[in-house]
């Protein structure tokens, strides 16, 4: 209950700095907290842990994870990496002290989700015990530039839709201060729609935080056809920056999610912000996995990504090398946080090294990350001449790697296998 208190207060903290008049550091803010936090209940606290078991996305292999975290957050995992979940078993609550593993034998990976205000000192601790740190990313787009350069670094599938949008007849409005509209998106857009596509993954954002966004600068911009709103934005204004916080389709109906009503929302939204000469328009956050359809949406806006230390981490064990394991890693390729920069960690195959190079430079090269690490794993030597552009650094050596990596890559080398870890140049 206690802990439960804390957290609610912590979040409405949150929201009172980000309205300050004048300049300040959340940043700081975050620290000072996580530092409070880790002294007081941080070792004390105890977690819910789930068993995950199912098939991994796009395979017939079966893999074991264990969850640390909310329910909401495990069913969220759970729907990014699996194609169909056998079980979600609450296994109970644990203390979870960060200077010592989980007694998860069964368990082939671990995952942990770490709240806003933890510490980065957990970060460290993570990566001690050899955990990959998953940093929350979040995506923006520039507004500075044309309405015609942001179309063109588009993604085909995006540029398609754009077009169709015209044929579609859809107009809009902006409403800015009547709470009968924010309780309209609320309750017969947001709420539905949030149940519908996410189900028990869905995490909700309180109306009271909504509302206070709402009338703290903020607005809905509808979309219509034919004089009925089929589609809402909730955004926020703070100083040039538009943040889009949560998308509604009327009552969760999937056909109007088919006739793009929530590319339309966006896409209006991106023709509002820069009529009012705003900067950027702030996406929001989502999981670190390329795999992951929100993430995949998002960069295919041609959107820039970044990390705030108050949004929270993600935390990665492979506690055992399995055909499950393997599979994860190289349908799930993700980000992580390294020495404070962000690397993407790739893991190719036998099939996977006929990849066309410039394929893979194009889908985890991204301007704001340093180059990807890519790990190519065999059962047998592998020819590594065919991915032009990637320069084979050593077969054995992992000195210059930082620990969670060079621990996976010796659970990787075993007498009958074979590990390059390959550098891509531009």
């Amino acid at each position: 209950m206690v802990t439960s208190v804390i957290r609610s207060w912590l979040t409405y903290a949150k929201l009172f700095f980000e309205q300050l008049p004048f300049p300040f550091s959340f940043e700081l803010l975050h620290s000072a907290i996580g530092r409070l936090y880790d002294f007081t209940l941080g070792n004390a606290r105890k977690t819910p842990v789930f068993m995950i078991k199912g098939l991994v996305k796009n395979t017939s292999c079966a893999l074991t994870a264990a969850f640390v975290g909310s329910e909401e957050s495990a069913n969220h995992f759970a729907r990014v990496a699996y194609s169909s979940v056998e079980c979600i078993h609450f296994l109970g609550k644990m203390l979870c002290h960060h200077d010592a593993p989980l007694p998860l034998p069964e368990a082939e990976i671990i995952v942990e989700h770490s709240a806003w205000y933890s510490s980065s000192r957990a970060r460290k601790r993570a990566e001690k015990r050899s955990c990959f740190v998953l940093p929350i990313v979040d995506f923006s787009l520039s507004l500075n530039q044309s309405l015609a350069s942001i179309v063109r670094n588009a993604s085909r599938r995006r540029r398609r839709d754009l077009r169709k949008l015209k044929a579609l007849d859809y107009s809009y409005t902006v409403c800015r201060n009547c709470l009968e509209d924010f309780d309209l998106f609320y309750r017969t857009m947001y709420l539905p729609f949030t149940k519908q596509r996410y189900k028990r993954a869905a995490l909700f954002r309180s109306y009271i935080e909504s509302k206070a966004r709402f009338q703290r600068n903020g607005g809905i911009l509808f979309v219509e056809k034919e004089g009925a709103r089929t589609a809402g934005i909730l955004f926020q204004i703070r100083g040039k920056t538009m943040y889009a916080l949560s998308l509604g389709i009327c009552n969760g109906n999937n056909s109007f999610q088919k006739s793009l009503a929530g590319t339309a929302a966006l896409f209006y939204l991106i023709l509002w912000a820069k009529k009012k000469g705003l900067a950027t328009l702030n996406y929001g956050a989502t999981l670190p996995f390329f795999s992951d359809g929100v993430f995949v949406y998002k960069k295919e806006w041609g959107m820039s990504i970044s990390t705030r230390a108050h949004y929270g981490f993600w935390t990665l064990k492979i506690n055992t090398l399995s055909k499950g394991t393997i599979f994860f890693l190289k349908e799930n390729p993700f980000i992580m946080s390294e020495k404070g920069k962000m690397r993407a960690v790739v893991l190719l195959d036998d099939e996977s090294t006929k990849i066309d190079p410039r394929r893979l430079a194009s889908e985890f090269m991204l301007p704001q990350l340093d180059s990807p690490v890519i790990l190519a794993y065999s059962s047998r030597s592998m020819n590594t001449e065919g991915l032009e552009g990637f320069q084979e650094l050593t077969h054995v050596s992992t000195e210059n790697l930082t620990k969670p990596l060079s621990d996976f890559c010796q659970l990787l080398l075993k007498p009958d296998s074979h590990v390059s870890i390959l550098d891509y140049k531009q």
